[in-house]
Formats: structure tokens, sequence, C-alpha cells
């Protein structure tokens, strides 16, 4: 027996059978029941698409960083059937002179599929404030959900009043899961 069904559109795929140990009527019909039912959620799963789902976590808040690199490991929670993970990075700059930079780069740890670098390069920018988002790859199956902050660089020197009003905040936005 075999069997034929269009999975991808455009192109078509069998499944050859062999019926030996069906002894009669009903065993087919099950055996039939079972292969449709197959390629139903075969085809289910060739037409999913990955959705996006919004959710913040904060990780580092109002952080000041001068002429310091560390590394922040931070566990998070996302679920078992995600791909990536949006980080987004904000600054904020609180005066109408100075400088505020940071560049890190950001990974799960043990999952070598990617490392997103950011780069925050901010001067005499008068009172101001950005937000970018950036997709990371992630690997929601993996045991480890811990993500890896490595700051390479970073300078904050702006004072007003005579403190420093310049900061960067980061944080989770989402996942995209399938």
């Amino acid at each position: 027996m075999e069997i034929s069904a269009e999975l991808v559109p455009g192109i078509s795929h069998s499944i050859k059978l062999k019926l030996e140990y069906a002894s009669n009527a009903e065993d087919l019909k099950d055996l039939w029941s079972f292969v449709n039912k197959l390629m139903k959620r075969i085809d289910q799963l060739e037409k999913k698409q990955p959705q996006l789902k919004r959710v913040r976590i904060p990780l580092l808040d109002r952080i000041q960083l001068n002429n310091s690199t560390p590394t922040y490991q931070i566990p998070i929670q996302v679920p078992k059937n995600s791909v990536s993970v949006i980080l987004r990075c904000k600054s904020f700059i609180g005066n109408s002179s100075g400088h505020s930079y940071l560049t890190f780069e950001a990974q799960q740890q043990a999952n070598s599929n990617g490392i997103l670098t950011v780069d925050k390069y901010h001067f005499d920018w008068y009172y101001n404030n950005t937000v970018e988002e950036f997709i990371m790859p992630w690997n929601g199956q993996s045991e480890n959900q811990t993500l890896e902050i490595r700051v390479k660089s970073s300078l904050s020197d702006g004072n007003y009043n005579g403190e420093n009003q310049n900061y960067f905040t980061i944080s989770i936005e989402g996942f995209m899961e399938f």
C-alpha cells in the first residue's frame, strides 16, 4: 500500500507501508486512521510560524559604569520552546555635556549559536534617551538558562549638580517561540 500527501505545496511525499501484520479489515482501518493523523500533524508543524511574546524581565537597572568591565551572569526563565529572546538596552543622558559609552556582549551560557554585541556611544547629547531592541538566539530546551553579559568597555562622566546623571538599563522584553 502507498499513501501520498502534499505536505509542502507543490511537493508530493509518499509513505510506503508493508501491511504484513494487518490481519483484518479493522487493523487496516486503524492503521489508515493513524497514518492520516500523522500526516495532518506533519502538515501542521510545517506550517507553524514563530510567535512573538512580549514580557518584561528586568536584568540590570540604572547601571553606571566608568572604565570597568564586569561580567554579569543572570538566570532567566523563558518557555521551553523559545528560540530567541529580545534584549533591550536603554540609555538615559541626564546632562548637557558628558560621555556615556557602553559596549557589551550577551549570550546564553553553553549556547554557541550566537553572541550579541551592543555598542552604545553618546557624547554631549543634552538630556535624551534611546531605546534599542535586539534579537538574540536562545535555546529554551537547554538545561542552562543563564544569560551572560560581558562588558567590554564603559565610560560615564555626565555630571549635573555634582551627580552622574547618565545610566543604562538592560532588560528582556520578550521571546520568540514555536
